[in-house]
């Protein structure tokens, strides 16, 4: 079968340039779908960010994925990458007992801090890209070029009609699609699909949600009192104060360059709201510093400092929020409107793009759209 024509292929409008939504967009522009993706940010890639500064990778988002994870090496394989994914290099960790570290056995990490991941998974380390997780969304953004559309715009109504769904966009242009894809944060599909979802659009918005800070620090290697070894550390949440969870060695935990004489550290925190409110970036570092300076005694101040914050981030998965997303899914996709994205199906890179294949593949076959051409 010829494949159609731009003017003639169905039109899908993408809504949220997260590393979900770019590859709904890359996976349906492969089957000859008409793509528009639209995303507000100036940024793309959602709760993934990359900087490349002072000789260093720096995450402040995502910073990899489960080691199991079958979609995300299959994709970077399909964008020609494969060989820039790389393995965590230790998988030791240990946890602060008072002013000592405590090795734990493999995956007991994991347990303690109450990740949202499979059982078989604990203890298995993650998996990242040479250039950080960011080079992802870099390859993911060139794939697409001149194939999507893409807009720098808001979505502010999706609304069901005879000829498909009409997307309202913040400029006040509208564009009607046989099908959309919502890969934004619940709090604001739920806003989004209000008029398609009725009263099954309220439980998005319900669920729980946890938020995240992480500063990166990059120090002399002079300055620590005591050697590093393996992925870094855990605090215990009985000794948890201000939030502070764990510390990475990110110099150990992936083989990536750092400055001769340098280590890498990221520590991490669970906010509050206050925490988020009254906290701003050089606070976050300045409690970072205090709270790895005494574990690994640190002299001084770090060479090099970054932060960031992801409020209200990560949905908590238990059995009542997939019970909401499953009513509201059934309530939508009659209508062509598709959740998609780690805020609706699992936590993780991982999850993101499984979700993200998997609504694209509902798409196409609703659709009738041929499979991608042969690479």
């Amino acid at each position: 079968m010829t494949a159609p024509s731009s003017s003639e292929a169905p039109r899908v409008v993408v809504v949220g340039a997260g590393l979900t939504g770019l590859v709904v967009a890359y996976r349906l522009a492969a089957r000859g779908a008409a793509v528009v993706l639209v995303e507000r940010d100036a940024r793309t890639g959602g709760q993934i960010h990359t900087v490349r500064e002072a000789g260093v990778v720096v995450e402040l988002g995502a910073e990899g994925f489960v080691a199991r994870s079958e979609s995300v090496p299959r994709l970077c394989r399909d964008l020609g990458i494969e060989s820039e994914l790389i393995d965590q290099a230790t998988t030791l960790t240990y946890a602060l007992e008072g002013s000592e570290l405590v090795e734990l056995a493999p995956g007991e990490a994991a347990k303690i801090l109450g990740f949202q991941v499979p059982r078989e998974e604990l203890g298995r380390g993650i998996r990242s890209m040479r250039l950080g997780m960011g080079q992802l969304i870099e390859t993911l953004s060139a794939s697409i070029g001149g194939r999507v559309s893409r807009r720098h715009d808001e979505v502010r109504r999706l609304s069901p009609s005879s000829e498909g769904v009409v997307v309202e966009l913040g400029s006040g242009a509208q564009l009607t699609a046989a099908a959309v894809v919502v890969a934004t944060p619940a709090s604001r599909a739920t806003q989004l699909v209000a008029d398609a979802a009725g009263g099954a659009a309220a439980g998005l918005g319900q669920g729980a949600l946890l938020s995240n800070a992480s500063a990166t620090l990059l120090y002399d290697a002079s300055q620590l009192g005591r050697p590093l070894n393996g992925s870094g550390f855990i605090v215990p949440a009985r000794a948890q104060t201000s939030g502070f969870r764990a510390c990475s060695f990110v110099t150990l935990k992936f083989n990536r360059p750092v400055p001769d004489g340098t280590v890498l550290l990221r520590a991490f925190f669970r906010p509050t709201e206050e925490d988020l409110v009254g906290r701003d970036i050089p606070g976050w570092i300045d409690l970072a510093v205090a709270s790895v300076s005494g574990p690994l005694h640190l002299s001084g101040p770090p060479r090099r400092a970054w932060a960031s914050m992801w409020p209200n981030a990560l949905p908590v998965y238990d059995e009542g929020y997939r019970e909401a997303v499953a009513r509201a899914e059934a309530a939508l996709e009659p209508h062509g409107i598709f959740l998609a994205g780690s805020h609706f199906h699992g936590a993780g890179i991982d999850a993101a793009v499984v979700s993200a294949e998997a609504v694209e593949g509902r798409i196409s076959s609703r659709l009738g759209l041929e499979p991608p051409a042969p690479r």
